[in-house]
């Protein structure tokens, strides 16, 4: 009887010593576990942060996209009204030289006639 009381005895000791050891790993299990996960939150809320950010520099980028659409709206539409003045331009100018050729001509006849009118005069003054 003592020997099945010794049996027993070490068979509970050591089954106290590997719950013992069991209850150790799951410890140092479980801290390990609280540690990866501490981690994670905070890479997630790096992670979250750098997106928000990301989020916030890709408006930015959209609000001076739109800017610049409208500055380039804006000169396309300033270049085409300046076409349109030097179409303008020309086309003034055009006019411009057909009324000078069209004095000219009669500034040139009016001369023409005054010639023969002079002339005229000059041989009526001999007569």
């Amino acid at each position: 009887r003592a020997t099945q009381a010794e049996d027993a005895r070490q068979t509970a000791d050591k089954s106290a010593s590997e719950g013992k050891d069991r209850a150790e790993a799951a410890e140092k299990l479980k801290a390990q576990m609280e540690q990866d996960l501490k981690r994670s939150r905070e890479q997630h809320e790096a992670t979250t942060a750098d997106l928000v950010r990301l989020k916030t520099q890709c408006e930015a980028l959209r609000e001076e996209i739109r800017g610049t659409e409208q500055r380039l709206s804006a000169a396309e539409a300033a270049r085409d009204g300046a076409y349109k003045s030097r179409d303008s331009a020309v086309q003034d100018a055009d006019r411009a030289r057909k009324l000078q050729q069209e004095a000219n001509k009669r500034a040139a006849a009016a001369d023409s006639r005054a010639e023969a009118e002079k002339t005229r005069a000059d041989t009526a003054d001999e007569a």
